[in-house]
């Protein structure tokens, strides 16, 4: 049996939920996908909306079954995905609990932004990439994603 299903979400439709009490560090799910890699551009930006960036211009695109397509985005997330193509939990999370990432966490692309609809009280209403998030968020996020962020973010000209 999974640790996780997939129900109806007050964020977006349907989302990704653990069906057991997750420890923090717990790998949820490990995913896999067509790896793609592309220059940065506003026109490629617009592409790809369920790609998950797993490096500077590079990206999985999750099998069209993936369980990871239905991580809804939170700006205060309770899971990353790392440089393994996990998902790990970043605290305890209760059973029943919906399983949501920051995609800020998984973009590099200094192009990429989206309209957030999380709701919650420190929602930025305007999600974008790593680069964009304040210091404090990306040292706070550190210990969870892909230690390629930290040796390509200062390789990024914000536009």
């Amino acid at each position: 049996m999974e640790d996780w299903y997939i129900s109806g979400s007050a964020i977006a439709g349907r989302g990704l939920f653990t069906a057991k009490t997750i420890e923090p560090a717990e790998c949820i799910l490990r995913f896999e996908g067509e790896r793609i890699s592309h220059e940065y551009t506003p026109e490629f930006a617009k592409i790809g909306s369920n790609w998950i960036g797993v490096a500077d211009r590079e990206w999985i695109i999750p099998a069209s079954e993936s369980p990871v397509l239905f991580l809804n985005h939170c700006c205060e997330p309770n899971v990353f995905i790392n440089e393994h193509q996990e998902v790990i939990a970043a605290q305890v999370i209760s059973a029943h609990s919906e399983l949501l990432l920051d995609y800020s966490s998984t973009e590099l692309d200094p192009y990429w932004s989206m309209k957030c609809t999380c709701n919650h009280p420190n929602c930025r209403k305007l999600i974008k990439s790593f680069v964009y998030l304040s210091a404090v968020k990306q040292l706070k996020y550190k210990p969870y994603i892909s230690p390629v962020y930290w040796q390509s973010i200062n390789h990024h000209f914000i536009p």
